[in-house]
């Protein structure tokens, strides 16, 4: 769960808790997030569909001070079987996405990954 806060004046006002309706427990939902502006990503390592939980990144957009999920972006590299982390580490810098995969063993064992993204007009994302 991601906590939203604002302040008023001199006290700080609770707006909003900014939680997946998909996710699952254990997930880790929230341990690598990047803020740009009004733009939220959010990694869950253990996140995703099914049995495989290879890790997603939530898309949330903030629209008059309230997050609203935009989408959810899946390790579309993901191998049956690997545990890739896919979230964590994340960055964010204007419309580019950098995002790790850890425990990614395409090259090795425990090789890990680096995936950059561009986030497009239409909520699209290119590799």
């Amino acid at each position: 769960r991601i906590f939203n806060w604002d302040a008023d004046g001199e006290y700080w006002a609770h707006r909003q808790i900014v939680e997946p309706n998909d996710e699952i427990f254990g997930a880790v939902f929230g341990q690598c997030i990047a803020m740009e502006g009004n733009t939220l990503l959010v990694g869950s390592q253990w996140g995703g569909e099914g049995t495989e939980k290879s890790g997603v990144i939530y898309h949330f957009k903030r629209t008059d001070g309230l997050w609203t999920k935009i989408s959810v972006i899946p390790n579309k590299d993901y191998v049956a079987g690997d545990a890739d982390r896919f979230g964590c580490p994340l960055a964010l810098s204007g419309d580019s996405i950098v995002v790790g995969a850890r425990g990614d063993s395409t090259l090795g064992p425990f090789g890990g990954s680096a995936f950059i993204y561009d986030i497009c007009p239409a909520g699209d994302y290119l590799i």
